[in-house]
């Protein structure tokens, strides 16, 4: 913090309003669930700040899955170079422009004791600090001509005559994707003068999920997660290759006992963002499942036997035409006559978006329903 000049010590008045700090330990993993190392990091504590004196706007955009599927499944099939980085303690770059002042740590410093810590920089767990490292980046990468997108602010494409590159970030961490190995060294050397970042020159995993490249191809895969759900089933796993047997309908009864929910609700959470990550075949399974939440019995919790025989399924992304298709179905009525949409989009070869869900309102015909 002494090295990013985060905070300069100044004398505490009796009306200075001071928030705290304490000490907040994780462990980092690798994408399959093993330990990479021991993490430990001094935060703010941002509940103590008071909205319209020390803190006003926050909002700062959330990265979309969809666009890093988008830029991988560009770059395979256009041949273009990806690479990864990752920037260390991100947030005591940004400015901090509210009058934020922090406890001393005076076990540490004695000498701060009788002194309040006014913060130049955000500090993490500060209600601001994403959206003060969002417009610091922003300026960076604007200072470096590239341009935000307009549906995805976490987006951001450079263009100088043939060169192109694009960038995908998620608070800290992002990948590039050029067709130009040159404007790529440029990037990486113009962006290191700014910041301190950690460069890999493949993808071995980005936001939990695990990247494994091969012949012109590349395949993500969320395994950690996959087996978390499967340790979590409370019974004995029989494999099957059917993900959803024939159920009755959500409002009558399945014979069996009924159990518990809370189980089934934190497996349904679970797969869903499985679902949205990595997983488009179960997209269905899991909306189905969900609308049997209230009551579920046994019987619905087959799809863990599916998860277990098709685990180490991924998502390929291979090289093809640079064309996007959309499919979409709907089935109309249903069981509780609300229609059944989904849709997947690809580009190429490669599903960068889909979704299956019952529609909010009752239709009245097939095209209605469409």
């Amino acid at each position: 913090m002494a090295l990013r000049d985060v905070w300069e010590a100044v004398d505490k008045e009796k009306t200075v309003k001071t928030i705290g700090h304490r000490w907040v330990f994780d462990i980092k993993r690798h994408a399959d669930g093993l330990i990479e190392k021991f993490k430990a990091r001094r935060v703010a504590r941002g509940d103590r700040q008071q909205p319209g004196m020390d803190c006003t706007k926050t909002y700062a955009p959330t990265a979309s899955l969809m666009s890093l599927r988008l830029i991988l499944a560009h770059a395979m099939c256009s041949g273009w170079t990806l690479l990864s980085f990752n920037v260390s303690g991100a947030y005591l770059y940004s400015p901090v422009k509210e009058i934020v002042f922090l406890e001393p740590p005076t076990y540490f410093c004695p000498e701060l004791k009788g002194k309040a810590l006014r913060l130049k920089k955000a500090l993490y767990s500060m209600r601001q600090a994403g959206r003060c490292w969002w417009l610091f980046l922003l300026d960076i990468l604007t200072r470096m001509v590239f341009a935000a997108m307009e549906v995805n602010k976490s987006l951001y494409i450079f263009r100088n005559g043939k060169d192109t590159i694009a960038i995908w970030i998620h608070v800290d961490d992002g990948v590039a994707a050029s067709n130009s190995p040159d404007a790529v060294s440029d990037f990486k050397c113009r962006l290191c003068a700014e910041v301190d970042i950690k460069l890999h020159n493949t993808i071995c995993q980005i936001v939990g999920l695990e990247c494994a490249f091969g012949e012109g191809e590349v395949a993500i895969a969320q395994r950690h997660l996959t087996n978390s759900i499967l340790d979590a089933y409370p019974w004995p796993i029989v494999k099957t290759n059917c993900p959803l047997p024939v159920l009755p309908p959500p409002n009558v009864a399945v014979e069996g006992e009924t159990l518990d929910a809370t189980p089934f609700h934190s497996d349904i959470g679970s797969l869903a963002y499985l679902v949205s990550r990595v997983r488009p075949d179960l997209a269905f399974v899991v909306n189905y499942l969900d609308q049997h939440s209230m009551a579920p019995t046994k019987a619905h919790w087959c799809i863990v036997g599916y998860l277990l025989s098709t685990q180490h399924h991924r998502l390929v992304m291979q090289p093809g035409k640079l064309s996007l298709n959309l499919w979409s179905d709907t089935g109309w009525g249903g069981d509780l006559k609300r229609s059944q949409t989904g849709f997947m989009l690809k580009l190429g070869h490669t599903p960068i978006l889909w979704s299956s869900k019952r529609q909010g309102v009752v239709a009245l015909s097939t095209w209605a329903a469409e």
